[in-house]
């Protein structure tokens, strides 16, 4: 997050409960997820009977945003891992299969 995390954390100070001050001064990049699904419907030979496929993709492009609002991002305990992503804002890629027979 920050090329030289030293200097940032001098620049940062914690906000105390009924203080005044800077709060959510960071912003992140934003979430951007695609979700897709996709489906055929076969009708089979026996009437009324019909066979459906059904594919599901949730962040197909499987991007990555990272949570800036984190409380361990802007940990000032720990000075090494300070201004550090810890976690995502979306999870990863997830693709799921579905056949279903009606009758």
């Amino acid at each position: 997050m920050f090329s030289n995390p030293a200097t940032a954390l001098s620049s940062f100070r914690q906000v105390v409960v009924g203080g005044v001050g800077q709060r959510n001064n960071l912003r992140g990049h934003g979430i951007f997820s695609i979700d897709m699904a996709v489906g055929k419907r076969i009708q089979l030979p026996t009437e009324g009977h019909s066979l459906q496929f059904r594919a599901e993709a949730f962040n197909l492009t499987n991007s990555v945003r990272f949570n800036a609002d984190a409380w361990e991002t802007l940990s000032f305990t720990f000075t090494g891992s300070f201004g550090n992503y810890s976690r995502v804002l979306i999870p990863p890629r997830v693709l799921q299969f579905g056949l279903r027979y009606e009758f």
